[in-house]
C-alpha cells in the first residue's frame, strides 16, 4: 500500500495559512506605523504661534500652555548648544532617556517638557528662526505650564527670549 500524502500535506497547508495572515498582519503594522504622523517638533509649534508680520524689537508673548496643549506637562525647559544629556538631566533632576545630544553642536537648541518630573516631549530644531538660546545666563530657563515666553524679533527676523524673564532655579 503506498502511503497517502493528502494527510501529512495538511497539517504543512495549515501551517502556511498560519504564517501568511501572520506575515501580512505584520506588514499591515509597519504601514500604519510608517504612515501614523510623528509628534509636531517644538520648534515648528513655537513657530506657528508666533505672528507672520511684527516690527523688529516688538515684544511678542505666547502662551505656552495653548501653544503646547498636546501633551500634559508642568515645566518647559530650554536646552542649549554644548550641553550633554547628563548634565540637563543633573540639572532638571531627570534621567537621561531621551534627552537630545547638543555636546558637540552650536547649531542645534532643544525644548524639554515635563511633568512630574518625568520628561514626556523633548524635541531638537535649528537656530535660525527661532534661537531660545543667544542670551547667556548662568541659570536654566525653566518655565511652568502657565507662563508665558516672550520672544522679540531682531533686524535679521530672528526670534529671540526678550530677556531671560521666567527664569527660576
Amino acid at each position: 500500500m503506498i502511503p497517502s500524502t493528502t494527510a501529512a500535506a495538511a497539517p504543512d497547508e495549515g501551517c502556511r495559512r498560519s504564517v501568511s495572515r501572520i506575515a501580512q498582519a505584520g506588514l499591515a503594522m509597519l504601514v500604519l506605523a510608517a504612515c501614523s504622523p510623528s509628534p509636531p517638533n517644538a520648534g515648528e509649534i513655537l513657530r506657528e504661534a508666533l505672528p507672520e508680520s511684527v516690527a523688529p524689537g516688538q515684544h511678542v508673548t505666547v502662551k505656552l500652555a495653548e501653544a503646547f496643549s498636546a501633551s500634559a506637562w508642568d515645566t518647559f525647559a530650554i536646552m542649549c548648544p554644548y550641553e550633554a544629556p547628563v548634565d540637563v538631566a543633573a540639572d532638571l533632576g531627570i534621567p537621561t532617556a531621551g534627552i537630545p545630544d547638543l555636546a558637540r553642536t552650536d547649531q542645534y537648541q532643544a525644548i524639554l517638557l515635563l511633568d512630574d518630573a518625568a520628561l514626556v516631549h523633548a524635541s531638537q530644531f535649528p537656530r535660525g528662526a527661532i534661537d531660545l538660546c543667544s542670551i547667556h545666563s548662568e541659570e536654566r530657563v525653566t518655565l511652568g505650564a502657565n507662563d508665558d515666553l516672550v520672544l522679540t524679533r531682531d533686524v535679521k527676523g530672528t526670534w529671540t527670549l526678550a530677556s531671560p524673564v521666567g527664569m527660576r532655579s
